[in-house]
Order: structure tokens, then C-alpha cells, then sequence
């Protein structure tokens, strides 16, 4: 399995691409687990008590209860098949028939549909409440096509881009996207869209109840200077009005706001993590990768790695105090495929449970790669309940 440091470079490399896609890995070396993970009847007592389910990305993609219960396999899944569910308990993702590859869904009453895409996706976004469906795909032009269907599968917005990021609306009438690196695209799902500059230095933009958060250039790009090497203002707010300034930027970022609570990453894939509360700021960790606010908005789950160590581990992190859990070996699928455009991901789906008592993660050990749920608490140990390379926790809505 490569080295820690190997991967973080290819995540690098990678999410200077802006196309994310399956990564095929061999299988894990004989590393010692240092998650601590344990599975006795009180650990299954405790996994049973979680809400929601969890959907398992491997070969044979998963559906399973918090408790490891496996509950039906993802029919017709391909490698990268990229499970995703909806708020309203829907479950997407990319199948064949051994003839064509297709979009398959397992609706909230455990229909399916099947649809025949325009692009094979690689990426799917419901919106927040699950009446429309947004995927990437790569285009015949070569660029990155975003579509946008409603829940029978007809086709309700299409849009392109050298490199394509986005996030919904609250309400679902219409996405905000960063296109091809210079552009903040406002697209109402019923109008035309709004372009305004962009910095290049984000990935994806991010829409929440105080309206659009996104990287803007200070002064003008000049034609010898670096988009590292630029500053870059945070704005929130309407990007045609009077936006709020929340902080400079030096180089690339990727940002998540709860509640008047911003988090920015500053450095992409890994960096330093911050938080900011109106006029306060708080440093909350190095060598960050990922992290993502709990459903409740009380806490925020942050990866920290420790290359040399060829080690990772995660933080729970709550305004008050800083939880630190034990070390582990991330998955060559997490580091590949999820890492380098978590920030795209963590938009459109979630490693915590819907109460916000625990979170899934994957972890490579002795027993191969394993989904580990971690409980929030001190001395409260990772938990392993099923095979897996990355996991996601679904709504208390699905239906199994």
C-alpha cells in the first residue's frame, strides 16, 4: 500500500484535475490497526442505538444498520458507483446490466428507477429535499457536464465547464457553481443564470441560510502571477449586492459555515483548519485534510495527518475542547477518490449520524479495510462494523 506522504501528493495532483472518479487500489498491507477497534455485545448494543444507516463504497457496495447488519447489497453497482443518499431517503447510484452503464434509484418507499444519463456521472447532489438530482459526468467536449433531473428522470438543467463545483440552494430552486476557475455562476432552475468573477484559488462554492460563501479575487489576476500567490477575499451574502467580508485568503482554500460559524482550510488538500465567529478566530488544527460540522451545527469533525508517521487520526472539535481519537491508516479509496475534493463532498454527503453522537470512517488494518464508527466522547474507542474502503451515514428516512 503507498505511503501516506504518496497519497497527499496524488490528492494534490489530483484535485488540480477538478474530476473525480473510481481509483482502483490492491489490497492492504499488514499494518497493525491503531484504532482501538473493538466489537463486543456492548459495542453492538451502543451501534444499535444510532440512527440512520450506512452505506459501505467497496466492491459490493453495502447498505448497512449502524450495528453492521448488512441489509441488501447496491444491485448492478460498478467500481465508483458513488452511493449517495437523499435527505428524503433516497439512494443513488451508478449501475450496469453488463450491456450499458445507467443511473439507478432506490426511492424512499424501496422503488426503483432506472435512467439512462446523457454522461456517465461520477458525482451525484440531491437537493435538500430530494426532488431533484444533480450529476457530473465528462462530456464528449472534453469538459465537465453538470444535469439536473427531477424525481421521474427528466432532464431540468444542463451547464459545462473546464472544472464544475457547486452546492444548492436551501430551498432547492437553484445551485450556485464555480466554472472553469474565474466564475461564480448563480443558476435559478426556472431562469437564466448570473455569472460573476471568481478567484481561482476554491473549489466549491457553498449556499447556506446567510447566503453564498465564496473566494473572490482582491484587485485583478495579473498574467505573471501564480493563482497560488494571489489573496483571495471570503465574501458571504448576495455576490450582486454588498457581500460581508469574512477574511483574506493566501493561496487555496476550501471553506464550511454552521450557524455564522465559518471553517476554512487554508491549503488544499491538506492545511491549516480555522474557525471564525464574527470578530473571533480560532486555530484549530495543522496538516488538515478534511473535516466536516455535525448535523446540529455543535461540533466539527477534523482528519489530521501525520505523515511521517504514515498515520492519521480524527478530531472532534466543539468551541470549548478539542476530542483527539486514535491513530489509524487511512484507505487508498478515502485518499485517492474523497480526499482530494472533500470539499466538494462534504456538501452532498456525510460521515456523522443524524443525531450527531458519531461518526463512520474507513481505516485500512490487519483485517483489511474496515468502516469504523466512532462514538463522540472521551475514552470512547472506534468501533468496526463491516468491510469497506469509505462510508457515508444516511437519513433515519431511508427505508431498508
Amino acid at each position: 500500500m503507498r505511503s501516506i506522504s504518496y497519497l497527499l501528493a496524488t490528492a494534490a495532483l489530483a484535485a488540480c484535475t477538478a474530476v473525480p472518479g473510481p481509483v482502483t487500489t490492491g489490497p492492504p498491507a499488514s499494518v497493525t490497526s491503531t484504532s482501538g477497534a473493538v466489537t463486543t455485545n456492548a459495542d453492538r448494543a451502543l451501534l444499535g442505538a444510532l440512527p440512520g444507516y450506512i452505506v459501505t463504497y467497496d466492491t459490493e457496495p453495502t447498505v448497512y444498520s449502524p450495528a453492521g447488519v448488512a441489509l441488501f447489497e447496491l444491485a448492478g453497482a460498478i467500481p465508483g458507483a458513488q452511493p449517495t443518499f437523499s435527505p428524503e431517503g433516497s439512494l443513488v447510484w451508478t449501475a450496469s446490466d453488463g450491456l450499458a452503464q445507467f443511473i439507478r434509484i432506490r426511492r424512499a418507499d424501496a422503488t426503483i428507477l432506472d435512467l439512462p444519463p446523457p454522461v456517465i456521472p461520477f458525482y451525484y447532489y440531491w437537493s435538500p429535499d430530494g426532488s431533484s438530482l444533480a450529476f457530473l459526468g465528462n462530456g464528449l467536449s472534453g469538459q465537465v457536464d453538470l444535469t439536473i433531473t427531477n424525481r421521474v428522470g427528466a432532464i431540468i438543467l444542463n451547464d459545462r465547464g473546464t472544472t464544475y463545483f457547486f452546492d444548492w440552494a436551501p430551498d432547492g430552486t437553484a445551485i450556485v457553481s464555480h466554472v472553469s476557475g474565474d466564475t461564480l455562476r448563480i443558476s435559478p432552475l426556472d431562469a437564466d443564470p448570473i455569472d460573476v468573477p471568481a478567484s481561482p484559488n476554491f473549489g466549491s462554492p457553498q449556499w447556506s441560510p446567510d447566503g453564498i460563501t465564496w473566494l473572490a479575487n482582491v484587485g485583478s489576476l495579473s498574467a505573471s502571477a501564480s493563482a497560488s500567490a494571489v489573496q483571495s477575499t471570503l465574501l458571504v451574502g448576495d455576490p450582486t449586492g454588498d457581500p460581508t467580508e469574512i477574511t483574506r485568503v493566501d493561496g487555496s482554500a476550501s471553506f464550511a459555515s454552521v450557524g455564522g460559524r465559518v471553517a476554512v482550510l487554508d491549503g488544499l488538500p491538506v492545511g491549516s483548519l480555522r474557525v471564525i465567529d464574527g470578530e473571533t478566530v480560532t486555530e484549530v488544527g495543522q496538516n488538515v485534510g478534511a473535516y466536516q460540522w455535525s448535523p446540529d451545527g455543535s461540533a466539527l469533525a477534523v482528519l489530521q495527518f501525520f505523515p511521517q508517521e504514515e498515520l492519521a487520526r480524527w478530531l472532534v472539535w466543539t468551541g470549548d475542547d478539542t476530542l483527539a481519537f486514535d491513530r489509524f491508516v487511512p484507505t487508498p479509496q478515502f485518499m485517492n477518490t474523497y480526499l482530494p475534493f472533500w470539499d466538494q463532498y462534504m456538501r452532498s454527503q456525510t460521515i456523522w449520524s443524524p443525531d450527531s453522537t458519531a461518526f463512520v470512517y474507513s481505516a485500512a488494518t490487519t483485517n483489511g479495510f474496515e468502516i469504523l464508527v466512532q462514538p463522540i466522547g472521551a475514552d470512547r474507542q472506534a468501533i468496526a462494523m463491516a468491510a469497506g474502503g469509505f462510508a457515508s451515514w444516511g437519513p433515519v428516512s431511508f427505508a431498508p
